[in-house]
């Protein structure tokens, strides 16, 4: 059996961001306020994960915001419909509660999963820009029979 080589020197301690600390990442806190508040008006409508791995490893900050890991990662304004978006952004900026802005959430998931439809057996998407991510996201897919075993193999890919 052949084992994998590892890109770190230790063991790495696996370590999650989620809305609660994204603003914890370096390369976060170099963008604007705007963009960093952008990213939590979204997070806060769609699901946003990510671990030390693909910040650290996968992710050309370089090539911010056209790095594919990065858009497949981060939540972008692009990904909500403006009245969606404003409306979420004016919930935030009134200091609203947990529960409110929980509410505001579900309501515009609601509306969302309403103008989506099944048009041959795939669902299309709201905006041009998720789109593009989900192909981005096939693309990569397709080209990694294995994966990678350091990231100077994966910028080959992308």
């Amino acid at each position: 059996m052949t084992y994998q080589e590892t890109i770190w020197d230790e063991s790495p301690s696996l370590k999650s961001y989620t809305l609660a600390n994204f603003r914890d990442i370096p390369q976060i806190q170099n963008f604007s306020e705007q963009t960093q508040f952008e990213m939590e008006v979204v997070g806060n409508v769609l699901p946003f994960k990510a671990n030390n791995y693909v910040v650290e490893q996968l992710i050309d900050w370089k090539n911010i915001p056209n790095d594919p890991m990065y858009v497949l990662t981060f939540p972008q304004k692009g990904m909500l419909k403006p009245e969606h978006f404003e409306k979420m952004s004016t919930t935030l900026k009134n200091n609203s509660d947990k529960k409110e802005i929980t509410n505001v959430a579900n309501e515009i998931r609601l509306q969302t999963k309403s103008t989506s439809s099944r048009t041959n057996g795939t669902k299309r998407s709201y905006t041009k820009r998720w789109n593009k991510t989900v192909w981005n996201a096939t693309q990569i897919q397709r080209n990694m029979s294995v994966f990678p075993k350091s990231k100077s193999n994966l910028s080959c890919i992308l």
